[in-house]
């Protein structure tokens, strides 16, 4: 390929590819090196032969009354959307939807799945990267509904796709997602990803855009599909067989319950694993933020032993905190022990210093937000019924600072040695933050003694790790650090 400078555009036009994923991109044409090695149409605005001129007052006001007359468009066929019928909605005609297939256009869809890829950290999506990278068509749609919400925050009327168009895709993955779900059980395929993945992976999504209460529908039915199934009672991090390949009756999960076949692969046991994660997370973040309560409330009282309701310990959440992304890759020993589950972290019965899972960030998280739904429930359970007795409270609330004080620093990262003179990990900052929160919802309830000290020292920490954000957070967290830092605030009917 060309070098010269015929073959370069000039300085700070990059292809619309390149800019849309925020890549660097060298200018080359007809194609650019970026797109060339990841097999990508390269395009480019074109080029205005009028002089560049400094923008005056007045086109700056025009500027801006067209962005919000385009604003108030989408939000216009947004309301329409909203107001029809389900029985009457049709896919749009849209230049990024394939008029044969009716699915996404290829161009588009080779830029929503890495920019999905690239951020699934942030919205819980540890799937295996080679189903990621040819999902089920229900995982698919909701993988690029999120990718459009993503492109979205940087797009406008002169981008491709413009922002009006991201917009009406997202309404129409949104239906999808929705349909996705009867089709999946009305089909008896793809139930997991259907039926869990998808709902759960979209709830994210609508925590972001302020849509609280279809949120909380979405992920309450993929919670408790997870359970029907049985994904929060597999035992053991590795799969039963050795090989990639085995015999149905190769299993690690403790349910003899459940309708699914065993996995029949080593990628389909840990995607099981992961999806049960990725459906508690969604469920939890949405509790957080909603302040509804969660769907999982049951099992997490047969994790506490909460006998006095007729609930058995059999029907708690055994499956075990996953361990980090590396110790997966390299078949890592730790894979034979067997994991933390929830009910050991809660009333503190198994030493979390031989914790294993303790390394992985994203096991922290789902730490803290077990220690949150808990929290909340027995708050609620002093408010109502009192079935629960005091010692439960003091148990939860002494795993709460174990866990707190076992918890890396600030700038702690997996890929990295352990060191207190990195830059702060805001993702970290989170997990902090949301044990915090669980000890002072917990000691809300006033059932432990010095329960108003204990708060205001909590209170304190929480404090000081706003003070922490030393970089804007990812906008996944937005709605989580908003509910926590404003514990008063909450999106219902706004």
């Amino acid at each position: 390929m060309s070098t010269n400078a015929s073959g370069r555009i000039q300085r700070g036009r990059a292809c619309l590819p390149c800019h849309l994923r925020k890549k660097k991109c060298d200018g080359e044409q007809p194609s650019c090196s970026g797109c060339v090695r990841s097999h990508i149409q390269c395009e480019y605005a074109p080029t205005s032969t009028a002089p560049d001129t400094a923008p005056t007052g007045q086109s700056r006001i025009q500027t801006l009354q067209t962005r919000v007359q385009e604003l108030e468009t989408v939000l216009n066929n947004m309301s329409v959307h909203t107001s029809q019928p389900s029985s009457q909605a049709s896919t749009p005609s849209s230049p990024l939807i394939d008029p044969n297939s009716g699915e996404v256009a290829d161009w588009l869809q080779d830029i929503l799945r890495p920019t999905m890829i690239a951020n699934r950290r942030y919205y819980n999506l540890y799937l295996d990267i080679t189903t990621l990278r040819s999902p089920p068509r229900p995982l698919l749609h909701a993988m690029n509904l999120v990718a459009c919400h993503i492109l979205s925050l940087s797009a406008n009327s002169d981008t491709r796709p413009t922002l009006q168009e991201l917009e009406e895709l997202k309404c129409a993955l949104l239906k999808r997602i929705h349909s996705g779900v009867h089709m999946s059980l009305e089909g008896a395929r793809d139930l997991i990803a259907g039926v869990v993945c998808a709902p759960a992976l979209a709830a994210q999504y609508l925590l972001q855009v302020g849509k609280f209460a279809e949120a909380h529908w979405l992920v309450s039915s993929a919670i408790r599909f997870a359970v029907s199934c049985g994904l929060h009672t597999i035992a053991a991090h590795r799969w039963a067989n050795d090989s990639d390949s085995g015999s149905p009756g190769s299993t690690s999960s403790g349910s003899g319950s459940t309708f699914l076949v065993p996995a029949g692969s080593i990628r389909e046991h840990y995607d099981r694993c992961m999806s049960w994660w990725l459906a508690f997370a969604s469920n939890e973040m949405v509790e957080i933020a909603t302040k509804l309560p969660s769907a999982l409330r049951p099992e997490l009282r047969a994790c506490i032993g909460d006998t006095e309701s007729g609930l058995e310990r059999a029907r708690g959440v055994i499956t075990s905190f996953p361990l980090t992304e590396d110790s997966y890759e390299r078949n890592s020993p730790q894979l034979d022990t067997i994991g933390l589950n929830i009910g050991e972290l809660l009333l503190g019965s198994r030493s979390i210093t031989q914790d294993s899972s303790m390394n992985s960030i994203f096991a922290m998280r789902l730490k803290s937000m077990s220690f949150f739904g808990v929290a909340a429930l027995l708050y609620d359970d002093s408010r109502t019924s009192q079935s629960l007795g005091g010692d439960i409270f003091q148990r939860v609330d002494q795993s709460i600072s174990r866990f707190i004080e076992r918890l890396p620093s600030l700038s702690y990262q997996e890929s990295t040695s352990p060191t207190d003179n990195g830059p702060t990990n805001p993702s970290m900052i989170l997990v902090y933050m949301l044990a915090y929160s669980a000890k002072i919802r917990l000691l809300d309830a006033n059932i432990i003694p010095n329960s108003s000290l204990d708060r205001l020292a909590a209170a304190l920490s929480m404090g000081h790790l706003a003070a922490a954000f030393n970089t804007i957070p990812h906008f996944s967290m937005t709605p989580l650090v908003i509910v926590r830092l404003y514990p008063h605030y909450s999106g219902i009917g706004d």
